[in-house]
C-alpha cells in the first residue's frame, strides 16, 4: 500500500509540474471553433485542473498514511528536491506541492 500511495502522490506531482512548466503551450490549445464565448477558456487547461483537482481528493483521503511514510527511503524518487530532510513524511512533501498549486 505505501509503493502505491507514493506512486499516487509522485504522478500527481508529475501532472502539476508539467502543467505548471508548460501553461504557455497549453494555453495555446484553445477552442476557438466554439460560439460560445465561455467555452474559449482552454478546453486542455480545465482538463488539467480538473483531472490535479480530482486527485487531490482521492489522495486528501489517504493523508493519515501519508504522515507515516517517511521519505528517506524513497529519496531517489524524488529528484527535483535539493534537501529531502526537509520533508520528513510523505504528507509535508504532499502538502506543499499542493499549497503551490492552489495559489497559481
Amino acid at each position: 500500500m505505501t509503493k502505491k500511495i507514493i506512486y499516487k502522490v509522485l504522478i500527481n506531482g508529475f501532472i502539476i509540474d508539467y502543467y505548471s512548466h508548460n501553461s504557455w503551450k497549453i494555453n495555446g490549445r484553445t477552442n476557438i471553433n466554439s460560439q460560445d464565448i465561455t467555452q474559449i477558456e482552454t478546453w486542455s487547461k480545465m482538463d488539467f485542473k480538473n483531472y490535479i483537482t480530482k486527485s487531490f481528493k482521492e489522495l486528501d483521503q489517504q493523508k493519515t498514511e501519508m504522515k507515516k511514510i517517511e521519505l528517506v527511503p524513497y529519496q531517489s524518487l524524488f529528484t527535483n528536491i535539493l534537501s529531502i530532510s526537509f520533508f520528513p513524511t510523505l504528507a509535508d512533501w504532499y502538502a506543499l506541492k499542493k499549497s503551490r498549486f492552489l495559489v497559481q
